[in-house]
């Protein structure tokens, strides 16, 4: 069990619901449909330059959120008692 990690699942989950619908959509397009900067642009109607320009801003959104929660040094999987 890597309690850790699905910490770390929820908590990305979290901050990528807090984004706007247009930037869960580039994610969504970039990542997990796979496509490139310059089929993104060509399906939005703009350059590559200006997708990768939004997907760094929405990257370094969420690191924000994410690297402050990294440091937090607890981990439920481990229990007090002896």
């Amino acid at each position: 069990m890597d309690c850790g990690r699905e910490d770390e699942d929820a908590l990305l989950a979290q901050a990528v619901k807090s984004l706007d619908a247009r930037d869960r959509r580039l994610l969504e397009l970039y990542y997990y449909q796979e496509l490139t900067v310059r089929q993104i642009g060509a399906m939005l109607g703009c350059d590559a330059s200006t997708v990768s320009r939004h997907l760094k801003r929405i990257q370094e959104a969420l690191r924000a959120v994410l690297e402050p929660a990294a440091t937090i040094p607890v981990n439920p999987c481990i229990s007090s008692e002896g």
